[in-house]
């Protein structure tokens, strides 16, 4: 867009050639809408319906959330771990029947709490599997890996 500069209106008055320069525009860019990203919330529950249509069963394990200093020591002594991972998955029928795994559920940008770190050293020490999933494709990939698919 061609603006003339302040100065352009009292050139025309002393009979001056208008400046004819571009100046920049002060206005921002429109920026082009970023898709939105997916939660964490809803990668979970589409990994859970992908998981259910292979057949394989799964159960969230809720430790998220602020609780009260009593509420948090009353489902400690219950037995619930800080860092456990989000799923427990197993396979209800074919290969890996008996066997279960552990999947840890994170959005695009999330990482791993240093008591989710911990804990995933208990389960590989413990010699279970386990495996941090982005997306149905990690999830998956994951079962294939552990022979369940």
């Amino acid at each position: 867009m061609k603006h003339r500069p302040p100065c352009a209106t009292a050139a025309l008055l002393l009979g001056d050639e208008p400046l004819d320069t571009e100046i920049p525009s002060r206005r921002r860019k429109a920026r082009k809408p970023k898709a939105p990203r997916a939660s964490e919330r809803s990668i979970q529950i589409a990994i859970r319906d992908a998981l259910r249509f292979k057949g394989i069963r799964s159960r969230h394990v809720p430790n998220e959330g602020k609780r009260s200093p009593v509420a948090g020591r009353r489902l400690k002594q219950e037995g619930m771990v800080p860092g456990t991972l989000d799923l427990i998955v197993w396979p209800s029928k074919g290969p890996g029947r008996g066997q279960s795994g552990w999947m840890e559920v994170k959005a695009e940008d999330g990482r791993l709490s240093d008591a989710q770190k911990r804990e995933i050293a208990t389960l590989e020490e413990d010699g279970q599997r386990w495996a941090l999933v982005r997306s149905i494709d990690d999830a998956l990939a994951a079962l294939r890996e552990w022979g369940w698919l």
